[in-house]
């Protein structure tokens, strides 16, 4: 898997598809164990969003996976909801 933060050109999804891009993967992840998580998933959505109506359906099966695998995966669409969801993840992650 690999998340490329950005967007990607038509004339360039048969370039990236051998790097592990692939439809419906949130677009930060943070690979620090937590509690009874692997890592936290994180889709962004635009602030004005409703999230019910901008999470893709592939993005929703992406997470619904990511969540049965023991990975925190979710859909936020403000900074301070972000910032809260990292903030509770990391109180609970296992300090190496």
């Amino acid at each position: 898997m690999h998340i490329p933060n950005g967007l990607i050109a038509k004339t360039n999804v048969n370039k990236v598809k051998p790097l592990g891009v692939r439809h419906g993967y949130p677009d930060l992840m943070l690979c620090i164990p937590s509690g009874d998580f692997h890592a936290l998933f994180i889709e962004l959505k635009r602030p004005s969003a409703d999230l019910a109506r901008a999470v893709r359906r592939d993005q929703v099966e992406i997470i619904n996976q990511l969540n049965t695998r023991n990975y925190k995966a979710i859909a936020l669409n403000t900074f301070e909801s972000i910032v809260e969801a990292i903030t509770n993840y990391m109180a609970k992650s296992r300090r190496i």
